[in-house]
């Protein structure tokens, strides 16, 4: 696990990709599947687990609005409780990587300001969209389908269902 520091200051010399990638061997090492974005603003590490349990630490520049310190999320494998995201600090996340079970956390409330419906992941929210297909097949509904998945753009931690095309930057 990466070293604890004493200190709660930032660490004002790394870039966002370096606070989430400290995070990568560890999670690599217990069998998860690591997916790292980012720009020089931003960085996400997104982990999966075949268990079903998905770890996330994103990380933004320092900044006026920015603290510069990684955020640690975990969420249960599907059917454990608590159901959404919690917030972790530095060793409940490190035994989560190890075991897939907290101790302890903070429930934490979307930011998604958006009146659509939530789900955790990408994966939840692909499975979401192939029950709707599904139902709307048996049931033979004719009304406007939802035909993708999408990142919330004000809340990496969630995913919402649409029935707009993908758009294309020509």
């Amino acid at each position: 696990m990466p070293e604890t520091t004493t200190s709660m200051q930032p660490d004002v010399d790394l870039t966002p990709r370096e606070r989430v990638d400290e995070w990568a061997p560890i999670l690599r090492e217990h069998g998860w599947d690591v997916q790292i974005s980012a720009t020089m603003a931003r960085a996400r590490l997104e982990a999966f687990h075949p268990s079903g349990a998905v770890a996330m630490v994103t990380a933004g520049a320092v900044g006026r609005s920015r603290s510069g310190k990684a955020h640690l999320y975990v969420l249960k494998p599907p059917g454990a409780s608590p159901r959404g995201w919690l917030s972790v600090n530095r060793a409940p996340f490190g035994e989560f990587a190890r075991t897939r079970t907290v101790k302890s956390g903070r429930w934490v409330q979307s930011k998604c300001g958006c009146k659509k419906l939530r789900h955790a992941t990408e994966a939840r929210a692909k499975d979401a969209l192939l029950d709707t297909r599904i139902r709307r097949a048996v049931h033979h509904q004719e009304r406007r389908a939802e035909c993708r998945v999408y990142r919330c753009p004000h809340d990496d931690r969630a995913w919402h269902l649409t029935s707009q095309p993908a758009r294309t930057h020509a």
